[in-house]
């Protein structure tokens, strides 16, 4: 019988926890990144907790069903290229460190102010969709029923993401920064493990985009 996938493994766990702290409220709090916490208390492990809990079930079904879309290709490409067992604990590693990067920007940030608090998988979601568009940059996707290749999307949320984290840095509770982090931190850790990815890359850019 053919094994889970990490994603699928990484899906069903993220699930499981959040749907855990959506029934025990003292538990989410204990597993939030709270910089004002992990300063004072030395409670490190959120920058990594907080990635598999979420707000509510919307919030839990868009990252984990982007995650599901983008992250099984991702895993399967790490495994293309640095085989069965390495890529798995490269994709891991991707994954885990993602939360763990941008959450401790954010933390180097506000470790003094009190109020912020985040949560949720966007960053590591972000990161696997920006590696999607280093491999595919002509690939088409439909954003809100408008079809657009994938290198006009990123342009569009970095764009986006970046404005808002500096208009509105605590995002009426969508932690843009991290967005935007974990956007640019997917490419920087493949591009690191196999810098052909870039050639690759400005090869498909420079092909032009095909027909939807």
């Amino acid at each position: 019988m053919e094994s889970l996938s990490l994603t699928a493994i990484i899906v069903i766990v993220t699930c499981l926890i959040s749907y855990q702290a959506f029934n025990d409220p003292a538990s989410q709090e204990k597993l939030l990144h709270h910089p004002y916490s992990e300063k004072r208390n030395k409670e490190y492990y959120r920058m990594i907790t907080s990635g598999f809990i979420h707000s509510n079930f919307m919030h839990l079904f868009l990252n984990m069903f982007v995650l599901w879309q983008f992250g099984g290709a991702i895993e399967q490409l790490y495994i293309g290229i640095f085989g069965d067992i390495f890529g798995r604990i490269a994709y891991l590693l991707l994954y885990l460190s993602t939360l763990l990067v941008t959450d401790y920007l954010t933390y180097r940030k506000y470790k003094d102010d009190y109020q912020y608090t985040s949560l949720g998988a966007s960053a590591a979601v972000s990161a696997m969709t920006f590696i999607s568009i280093l491999i595919n940059p002509w690939g088409w996707i439909v954003v809100m029923v408008i079809p657009m290749p994938f290198i006009v999307m990123g342009v569009l949320y970095l764009g986006y993401t970046y404005y808002q984290s500096k208009q509105n840095p605590l995002g009426g509770g969508i932690d843009h920064l991290s967005h935007l982090i974990g956007s640019l931190y997917g490419i920087a850790f493949t591009v690191a493990l196999k810098p052909e990815i870039l050639i690759h890359f400005l090869g498909k850019l420079m092909e032009g985009p095909h027909a939807f």
